[in-house]
């Protein structure tokens, strides 16, 4: 009867650590692979179809251990190419309290070496108030 208890116990506690590193190493997978790739396939082609602008970034890296994102060669630019700015990183620093939320909030935001191109046009219009480029009405529509 003892030898059956402790056979019990010995199984729950195998299958519990068990769980456990199969949840662990799901979490790290997801955020070290699953969290970029989605951010490139998902939420930056939907930012751009919302927005009329283009972004994008040429690496996406993540650290769940850390709670940290990180955007190299990041791009925003109108739908006829002029680029409006750029930057060569954007680090994102979560706070450990998105965890128990399920919200992002961020501790610390770093944009490494921005540049911004603020034009203004020949009709007086600055290049960062329209996404679409101005098109001349055809003839025969309202």
């Amino acid at each position: 009867m003892g030898n059956s208890h402790r056979s019990r116990f010995s199984n729950k506690l195998k299958w519990t650590v068990v769980v456990v590193l199969l949840t662990i190493g799901a979490y790290t997978a997801f955020g070290f692979w699953g969290i970029p790739a989605l951010i490139q396939s998902t939420v930056l082609p939907r930012m751009s179809q919302n927005s009329g602008f283009t972004l994008s970034a040429e690496e996406i890296r993540a650290n769940p251990f850390y709670l940290t994102l990180g955007l190299e060669n990041l791009s925003l630019s109108r739908e006829d190419g002029l680029q409006l700015a750029s930057a060569s990183d954007l680090a994102l620093n979560v706070s450990s309290r998105s965890l128990l939320t399920f919200k992002p909030v961020l501790q610390s935001v770093v944009l490494d070496t921005p540049d911004i191109k603020l034009i203004r046009e020949k009709s007086g219009a600055l290049n960062w108030l329209r996404s679409k480029p101005q098109q001349t009405p055809q003839k025969g529509t309202p």
